[in-house]
């Protein structure tokens, strides 16, 4: 009686296929595959009545033989059920040329390392996630979370700290600031004295109208807390000239028997237009505010000739303005009639203080022509100069015309010089434009006598 071959292993379950020796998951034997497969068919006949056998007529009975029932099969114990494997195994073709056949051939494939195909790129394995270390046995694990908000905690709490300390530091020096700042606001008494004094500086007409003396001046940027002394200026500008200056550079107080003294704060427009008038203010440090009658406002820088202003309020300042005196000189110049009516010397012109031991001369002097012709006398930078003990000096300025009409009449004009200061006698020349030296003219005239307006 043949015997069927079983679908699947009857111990692991794995699909059977043809001509095979060994199960490929458990490696039972097929023989014993078999075995089990007959031994459950027999257990199925014993239980099943066998069908009644017809006796053929056509023979003799002795010939006719009754096949015995084959011996029953031990009872084999119930088994479990078989379970499927753990992943299906696919069945191949036998004569696949790349699938083994036995077991071992199939674990030996298993077990080797995949290949991959030429078509296919290498693939990398995935990367694991770093995980924290792993505490021992036993350990508590703090959460990562925890961990890392600790440095945080940590930074925040610093953070806080110094912004504390900065909010404290702060207050002290606002606070320190508003201290010393309500010092400095309380005006202390203030000492005025009216002084009205007139002089000349670079051209304008300067007038010290006042002094003012207190411990500090809270309209002062720069006051001190110990002694001040202000004073109030007027410039005027009579001229045709605007006229600019600088008081930081040229005024200096002088307090007797000390250095002098720069302002420490000036309010001044530094330029005045020609017939205007304005205000200045100067303010001077002076410890314990000094005493007046010991103290002068000095103009003009190291370079330039200096004013000085007392400022006890009772000082001829008749010095420091022009002096000027009538003059008679006649001369005859290319023809023309020149006259010399005045002479002037000051320490300045119109926006331009005299050097130091320095004053300018400016003369006066009219001319008539009464040729029948026009004379052309050239520049007078070329012509005039003035001579005092033996020295020459020429013009810096003038209004002479370079010529003169037929028949004019009481042409004015003006020449000024700079000479030594203090000086008294002097010569008006008027250089010969000759090639023989002929035609020159001059007259002689005295200085420092003044006249009033």
């Amino acid at each position: 009686m043949a015997h069927t071959f079983p679908r699947y292993c009857p111990r692991c379950g794995t699909p059977t296929r043809e001509n095979m020796r060994l199960c490929t998951t458990c490696g039972l034997p097929v023989a014993t595959m078999l075995d089990q497969s007959r031994n459950q068919q027999s257990t199925t006949q014993a239980t099943t009545p066998e069908p009644a056998r017809v006796v053929s007529t056509s023979q003799p009975m002795e010939h006719q033989t009754r096949q015995s029932p084959m011996p029953p099969m031990p009872a084999q114990p119930p088994r479990s059920p078989m379970l499927p494997p753990a992943y299906p195994i696919p069945p191949t073709p036998r004569h696949a040329p790349d699938q083994p056949d036995t077991l071992a051939e199939q674990a030996t494939a298993l077990s080797a390392p995949m290949q991959p195909s030429p078509s296919q790129a290498p693939m990398e394995p995935p990367k694991r996630p770093l995980m924290p270390q792993q505490a021992t046995w036993g350990t508590q694990i703090e959460p990562l979370s925890v961990r890392m908000s600790v440095p945080q905690a940590q930074s925040k709490r610093r953070v806080a700290i110094l912004l504390v300390l900065l909010a404290v530091l702060l207050m002290l020096g606002v606070g320190g600031y508003l201290a010393f700042a309500g010092l400095r606001m309380r005006q202390a008494p203030i000492k005025n004295i009216n002084l009205h004094m007139p002089f000349t500086y670079a051209g304008m007409n300067i007038t010290l109208l006042n002094t003012q003396q207190a411990p500090n001046f809270v309209d002062d940027p720069q006051t001190a807390n110990n002694g001040m002394v202000r004073l109030h200026l007027q410039e005027q500008n009579t001229t045709t000239t605007q006229i600019t200056w600088n008081y930081a550079q040229s005024a200096r107080l002088l307090v007797q028997g000390q250095a002098a003294i720069a302002p420490v704060y000036v309010q001044s427009k530094g330029k005045i237009a020609p017939g205007a008038t304005q205000s200045s203010v100067l303010d001077f440090a002076v410890p314990n505010s000094g005493n007046l009658s010991k103290m002068s406002l000095q103009l003009g820088s190291a370079h330039e000739a200096q004013v000085r202003i007392p400022l006890a309020g009772q000082a001829n300042l008749s010095k420091y303005q022009p002096q000027s005196r009538s003059q008679h000189g006649s001369m005859v110049y290319f023809g023309l009639n020149w006259t010399l009516t005045s002479s002037t010397t000051s320490l300045s012109i119109p926006n331009q203080q005299a050097p130091n031991s320095m004053e300018y001369l400016t003369l006066a002097m009219t001319i008539n022509n009464t040729l029948t012709q026009q004379a052309i006398t050239g520049s007078p930078f070329n012509y005039a100069r003035i001579k005092i003990g033996g020295k020459t000096f020429n013009p810096i300025s003038t209004t002479l015309p370079v010529s003169f009409a037929s028949g004019v009449m009481g042409k004015v004009g003006m020449v000024t010089f700079l000479i030594p200061q203090n000086s008294t006698s002097c010569t008006f020349l008027l250089l010969s434009q000759d090639p023989g030296g002929s035609g020159q003219a001059s007259t002689d005239f005295l200085l420092g006598h003044a006249i009033k307006p």
